[in-house]
């Protein structure tokens, strides 16, 4: 990613997330250590969501239902540190994923932060269905399209993006 102020002009969205090998390269890419080295989870997320370059969280808790409630954070601590640096969360199509459910989405739009809706598929017959599964997870919480970046147009998109990374 060229940062420079003469670069082209994009539309590229920074994506940051949490993944059970993921969470040290996280740590190590942000904050130049291992995950080990800092007090947790959300501390990396934090350190993310304040850094001029990332403009969507995913996966904050890394919560796999049935199989794993992912990591104790504080959502609320995440949430306000979300709206005050205009970082967007997601909520996740996929039905292996559900860190932001329908109750928790609504607190995050309470909270003032902008959500992403995706299907985290990674296969082209899945998309619809997951995509589906996403944008019914975001009506449990009562999100309006309003709320969510990726219903707005180009320019609104651009725009979010270009207010994320003239904070420095």
């Amino acid at each position: 990613m060229n940062t420079d102020a003469g670069a082209p002009r994009t539309t590229a969205l920074s994506l940051v997330s949490h993944t059970n090998v993921g969470k040290t390269t996280l740590a190590r890419t942000l904050l130049g250590r291992d995950i080990g080295e800092v007090r947790d989870a959300a501390h990396v997320t934090l350190e993310a969501e304040r850094h001029p370059l990332v403009n969507v969280i995913t996966h904050p808790a890394n919560r796999t239902p049935a199989r794993s409630e992912g990591y104790n954070v504080n959502f609320d601590v995440l949430f306000a540190a979300a709206a005050e640096t205009g970082t967007a969360m997601e909520v996740d199509g996929a039905p292996g994923h559900l860190d932001l459910d329908g109750t928790l989405a609504r607190r995050a739009v309470a909270a003032g932060v902008t959500l992403v809706i995706d299907s985290d598929c990674h296969r082209s017959d899945g998309l619809a269905r997951q995509m589906r599964f996403g944008v019914g997870t975001a009506r449990r919480g009562w999100i309006e399209p309003a709320h969510v970046l990726n219903t707005r147009g180009l320019e609104e998109v651009r725009s979010f993006i270009a207010r994320k990374r003239a904070r420095k």
